[in-house]
């Protein structure tokens, strides 16, 4: 995680998956990771899935975007 002060060429206002970085967890089946989010009550912001990658991006409590890859 990364912190930018108002003087940095990188800061930006705060808006939930831009300009904070996020946390990225790998997980062994991202289907079946996504069907327990959604069970415990969070919601899935994108899923992306192609023959070279698949990751999605969930919203915890705080709307902070938490990546599963």
């Amino acid at each position: 995680m990364n912190y930018y002060g108002k003087d940095s060429p990188y800061y930006t206002d705060y808006s939930p998956g831009e300009a904070l970085d996020h946390l990225a967890f790998g997980v062994e089946d991202l289907g079946k990771a996504l069907e327990f989010c959604r069970a415990g009550g969070y919601k899935v912001i994108s899923e992306h899935r192609s023959n070279e990658s698949k990751y999605a991006y969930v919203e915890d409590p705080n709307g902070i975007w938490i990546e599963l890859f």
